[in-house]
């Protein structure tokens, strides 16, 4: 099994080039879980101009957001890795195995990450 993670951009018009956004370094942004960033960029009058500028395929599904933190893009995957992501092109910066857990009495028995990174 294979699962994307993709992140969406406006799409550049002629003369402009992408720009990162703000930080996302959490689950709902911040400790106080506000799920909102002061980013002004995206609106209703633009969302429909959205399009996936990149993916990245992982060994396995991926259950939770995201971290985003300095240009990069922070996963785990249920494979068990941890994955750097560069926030611009989907680029592999790097990835780290930091396990999985094996037990008969969850589904499915073997089960790498399923949390969000905090940066």
């Amino acid at each position: 099994m294979t699962t994307k993670s993709s992140r969406s951009s406006l799409k550049p018009q002629s003369s402009l080039v992408p720009k990162a956004g703000n930080d996302w370094p959490m689950y709902l942004h911040d400790p106080e879980r506000t799920a909102a960033s002061d980013e002004a960029l995206l609106s209703p009058a633009n969302a429909e101009h959205l399009v996936k500028n990149w993916s990245f395929k992982t060994g396995a599904g991926i259950a939770a957001s995201a971290a985003i933190v300095d240009g990069t893009v922070f996963i785990g995957s249920w494979d068990g890795y941890a994955y750097a992501l560069d926030e611009m092109t989907g680029a592999l910066k790097w990835k780290r195995f930091l396990g999985i857990t094996t037990s008969k009495h969850c589904y499915p028995e073997s089960l790498g990450i399923t949390s969000s990174a905090a940066v």
